[in-house]
């Protein structure tokens, strides 16, 4: 009955080292998503201020075309703004589309934390089990 024991404590033992190592290594994991959604989330606030700067600049240089407009002496300037304009349209559409790759990137990253963060939880509740197995084995 003893050698029974003891061999089940080993296996007991054994599964919760596996245990643990899968916890740990389900951590790391869920850590370095973390830190590249964190990444993400900087890039993105960073694509949506420059969108909005450039819808800004937009706006004042349609203002700025209409104005110029109506002063003859100032036509010679229509040109270069408009210039400008079509310029900042084809960034603002680039930056559009970059928001949008990383909005796309940022829920993706945020199923798969909610999805690991499932699997480490389940991992402690395992954990947990065997190790109140592990302490009544050995009582």
């Amino acid at each position: 009955k003893n050698i029974s024991l003891n061999k089940t404590v080993k296996h007991v033992t054994q599964l919760y080292k596996e245990m643990s190592s899968t916890h740990n290594a389900k951590t790391a994991e869920c850590d370095a998503i973390k830190a590249t959604l964190d990444d993400s989330l900087k890039s993105a606030s960073t694509a949506k201020k420059s969108l909005v700067d450039a819808r800004g600049r937009i706006a004042e240089l349609s203002m700025e075309v209409l104005r110029l407009e109506d002063q003859l002496g100032l036509v010679d300037k229509i040109p270069v703004l408009e210039d400008e304009l079509v310029e900042l349209k084809k960034q603002n559409a680039e930056l559009s589309v970059a928001n949008a790759s990383q909005s796309s990137t940022i829920t993706h990253n945020e199923a798969m934390i909610s999805s690991l963060r499932q699997d480490l939880n389940a991992f402690s509740f395992e954990k947990d089990a065997l190790i109140m197995k592990y302490e009544a084995i050995c009582k």
